[in-house]
């Protein structure tokens, strides 16, 4: 292999008017040793014919571990043709015919399993194709004197682009000695560009979200509900579009409204009974579609009683645990979904328990030995795991025995992590609402994605500059989150871990 080098000349300006002459090397033609696809496959013909599955119908276990060493080795030829000689190293295994084995075996003679192959095992370390070639062949004691790479020449010619080119694409320049770094953006930095819109945008909504609110009040007592909640990424005013519909579809239909009398009524991206009961219309729907779905509405209440009961026999074979609904994945399974889900559960761990394994019969959980301790289950899932939030998360795919021996070994230090997570939230609350009077806020949220901890830190950070922060964003609505932004509806999105 030959390089030849050319050199690229910058001069850079530095301190005192010198000039520095800085000198790159760059590649320009390179004369490759390789194989082509073609000669790879000729090459590779005789150790096809020592190892390929097809010779091994009565080795069921020789066969499929050679049909998934050849995936490999051809998965490694193919790394090294696109990469043009980078493959991660990859160690295999075959079993090979002995070459006698093509001959009939004599009739009085019976030839052993063990003598019909032999296993060889084959590191495939090399750079290029023709190396790799070789090393499988010579593995095998097989000759390698029909392999004959090929010669060929890859130019690269060094191409100097425009700086803007680089600033477009976001590319890395390869001349440019020092990357430059993105300036740390900083809470008072982004307050001083980004408020003056924040209350532009505030005031233009106001009307809209006194509207939408007194709207909501009006609808609750009107159509006696137990609550209404926007759950939606949509701004306010498709929020009040919303109310406006509900309310419209219920004057026109009064058995609508008796169907959602005693509900809480959630506008989110799908219209279900949810498993905890409430009634989630979607607001990318038109109203004929939810008034087809609130006129089924009493079927599906129906289904609440027997849900229910499920989960209190769900409950009692597991300890007297709790099933907890609060989760917010939990919250948007509909109740069809949940019903089947605990139906699944009750069944296979009723069968675990009836089933002798060996000499031992199932553990069981004694009862009230999990009170207190709360359990989500997912549908299409195998998950086992204890939440942050102190909740025990079961898979419905998961093996019934290993839910036993989990919940047995876990249920405790859930229900301590429960606990701590209760006295975490209260404390959220409680600083949230001192930091909320102090700036003079005049909403202050967080994602879902944020944590009580994270929250907390956020809070007590703002709190403790109040005296900088107060005066910008008093009157202001805030959203903690991961990344800086200003809505469309005037709210502030910002990190949890802002920098000053």
């Amino acid at each position: 292999m030959f390089t030849r080098v050319l050199y690229s000349i910058s001069r850079q300006k530095i301190n005192g008017g010198q000039t520095s002459i800085f000198v790159k090397t760059i590649p320009s033609a390179t004369a490759v040793r390789q194989l082509s696809q073609a000669q790879t496959s000729e090459a590779l013909r005789p150790f096809l014919f020592a190892v390929h599955p097809d010779f091994f119908g009565k080795y069921p276990k020789e066969r499929a571990i050679n049909e998934s060493s050849l995936k490999q080795l051809y998965a490694h030829l193919d790394g090294l043709q696109q990469r043009r000689g980078s493959a991660s190293p990859t160690h295999l295994t075959f079993y090979l015919r002995h070459q006698q084995q093509d001959l009939p075996p004599p009739l009085d003679v019976a030839t052993p399993e063990s003598t019909a192959f032999r296993a060889v095992n084959i590191s495939l370390l090399g750079n290029d194709i023709s190396s790799t070639v070789s090393h499988v062949l010579k593995s095998c004691d097989i000759s390698t004197n029909h392999v004959k790479p090929s010669t060929q020449q890859v130019f690269y010619r060094p191409i100097n682009w425009h700086h803007s080119y680089y600033t477009y694409t976001a590319k890395q320049d390869p001349f440019e000695d020092f990357p430059p770094s993105k300036p740390e953006i900083t809470l008072r930095d982004f307050l001083g560009k980004n408020v003056s819109r924040a209350r532009k945008l505030l005031k233009q909504i106001r009307q809209t979200r006194q509207d939408t609110q007194k709207q909501e009040r009006s609808l609750v007592d009107s159509l006696q509900l137990c609550d209404i909640s926007w759950q939606s990424s949509w701004n306010v005013g498709a929020y009040r579009a919303c109310l406006k519909a509900l309310d419209r579809l219920c004057q026109d239909n009064k058995l609508l409204a008796e169907n959602i009398k005693g509900r809480h009524v959630v506008f989110g991206n799908c219209s279900m009974l949810a498993c905890d009961g409430s009634i989630r219309l979607s607001s990318e729907d038109v109203p004929e579609l939810w008034q087809s779905f609130l006129t089924n509405l009493p079927k599906l209440l129906t289904m609440l009683d027997g849900v229910a009961m499920l989960e209190e026999h769900f409950c009692k074979l597991l300890g007297g645990c709790r099933v907890d609904k609060t989760d917010p994945i939990l919250s948007r399974t509909s109740v069809l979904e949940h019903r089947d889900a605990l139906t699944r559960m009750i069944n296979s761990i009723q069968n675990y328990y009836h089933t002798r394994h060996g000499k031992k019969q199932a553990i069981r959980i004694p009862p009230g030995r999990l009170k207190d301790v709360r359990v989500t289950l997912y549908n299409h899932s195998r998950i086992l795991d204890v939440s942050t939030q102190g909740l025990i998360q079961i898979g419905v795919q998961s093996d019934p025995e290993g839910i036993v021996h989990f919940l047995m070994s876990r249920g405790t230090a859930a229900r301590e992590t429960r606990k701590q997570t209760e006295w975490d939230e209260k404390a959220e609350d409680d600083i949230r609402s001192d930091c909320q009077d102090k700036l003079g806020l005049s909403r202050l949220s967080k994602d879902a994605t944020i944590t009580t901890e994270q929250m907390i830190s956020c809070c007590t950070h703002l709190a403790r500059n109040q005296q900088t922060l107060g005066v910008a964003l008093d009157g202001l609505r805030i959203h903690v989150t991961k990344f800086y932004s200003v809505l469309r509806d005037g709210e502030i999105c910002l990190p949890w871990d802002w920098k000053e």
